[in-house]
């Protein structure tokens, strides 16, 4: 347990994932760290009392049940061999060297632009961020700005007040275009089975105002964009054909998973902490009494990297998550490792982005033996800023096509 004048007070035990985050009554999540969309509302990862966040929970979990993954798994293999075409053609005449995070974000986004607005943000095709992209990002880096000074009021007022107007002006331009998209989408294919589809069916009286609605599809957007393999199981569930990678192929290789737990154990997508207010006095974590009006959060980053929980915590080892992984790594405490959070504002994406990551990663060493760029990856790839979110910085590889 840590303890912090001005931030939540944290813990590494795995005991306190359920005495956080998964007690009943919920613990509402700290207005501090967030903020609200230009509206006023919040999306649903951000609403901060229960009550708001199932009855917008309720609306969303039907675009992520198993029927809506189904009917929206052609999109994951359009844009996943639009990816392997993409660098077929840079890897043409021998081996090219290529930023493979960003190409794995062009993916992403034009699956996510897809899913929520019935067309993509034709991210591959021109090798390039949208400019929407581009602005949210931005929006990201200057907002981090604002949460610091949530924690010493009344400074807070006061920034918010001297705040440039072009500032709001980016934030509302970036809402307004989740706005229009979502107009588009309506108008052009109400029946489309996608994320809009099932918000919009099931969203009945009580359930989402069009300010949340627009707000959350932003976020997810987001959240679900941005997170070396042994050929040979890849080779033997596929035959190296790339259209033989299908999710089911996929969803049984051991070492493919292994290798994504690894990956997010080092470089967790959000490193810090979700803090939760202890709103009642006598809550106890992990056996020890947490006075009335504390935030308490586990930090991610922290926990997956420290020593007493993970043998060689700096170092990839994705062998450590197999069945029968090597007795030395049997002192890890791997029950401490929840990427999609627990209880009951778990991730929703859990199952999709489980399928994202390995069809992509599936089909990329199906079409290509790849390696480190080494010479050209400055510094450790887990040493990144933190906003809200890790930052992004690229990671160079080496392409040879197969074919």
């Amino acid at each position: 347990m840590a303890e912090s004048s001005t931030g939540p007070t944290t813990y590494m035990k795995v005991s306190a994932w359920r005495d956080i985050y998964a007690c009943q009554p919920e613990l509402p999540k700290s207005a501090k760290g967030t903020l609200a969309a230009p509206s006023g509302v919040r999306p649903m990862p951000t609403t901060l009392t229960a009550r708001d966040h199932n009855r917008q929970r309720r609306v969303v979990s039907h675009a992520f049940s198993d029927r809506a993954l189904k009917e929206q798994e052609y999109l994951l293999h359009k844009y996943s061999d639009m990816l392997v075409s993409r660098l077929r053609g840079l890897a043409r005449k021998g081996t090219t060297i290529v930023d493979i995070y960003n190409w794995y974000n062009f993916t992403t986004f034009d699956i996510l632009g897809d899913l929520c607005f019935d067309e993509s943000f034709h991210c591959l095709e021109n090798a390039a961020n949208h400019d929407w992209i581009i602005e949210v990002y931005d929006s990201i880096n200057k907002a981090k700005v604002m949460t610091v000074f949530q924690h010493f009021p009344p400074l807070d007022s006061i920034i918010r007040s001297c705040l440039p107007s072009i500032i709001r002006q980016k934030v509302r331009k970036i809402f307004d275009f989740t706005r229009q998209k979502i107009d588009e989408r309506i108008k052009r294919n109400p029946d489309r089975p996608d994320f809009m589809h099932y918000i919009l069916e099931n969203n009945h009286k009580g359930g989402m105002t069009r300010d949340e609605i627009d707000a959350t599809v932003t976020v997810l957007v987001l959240a679900g964009s941005g997170q070396t393999v042994t050929h040979k199981e890849i080779r033997d569930a596929t035959h190296n054909d790339p259209t033989n990678v299908t999710v089911e192929a996929v969803s049984s290789l051991p070492f493919l998973h292994a290798v994504l737990q690894e990956s997010m154990r080092l470089r967790p997508v959000v490193p810090v902490g979700n803090p939760r207010e202890v709103n009642r006095p006598g809550l106890s974590i992990c056996g020890v009494p947490v006075p009335q009006g504390c935030r308490v959060s586990i930090p991610p980053k922290t926990a997956y990297h420290h020593p007493s929980k993970f043998v060689d915590a700096e170092s990839f080892i994705p062998e450590r998550w197999l069945p029968d992984a090597p007795p030395r790594f049997s002192a890890d405490e791997k029950e401490i490792f929840e990427p999609f959070m627990v209880g009951p504002r778990s991730c929703l994406g859990r199952t999709p982005a489980w399928m994202e990551m390995k069809l992509i990663l599936a089909k990329i060493f199906c079409a290509f033996d790849v390696r480190l760029a080494e010479e050209l990856n400055v510094g450790n790839w887990t040493d990144v800023k933190i906003h809200f979110v890790a930052e992004t910085k690229p990671l160079f590889v080496a392409l040879d096509s197969k074919t």
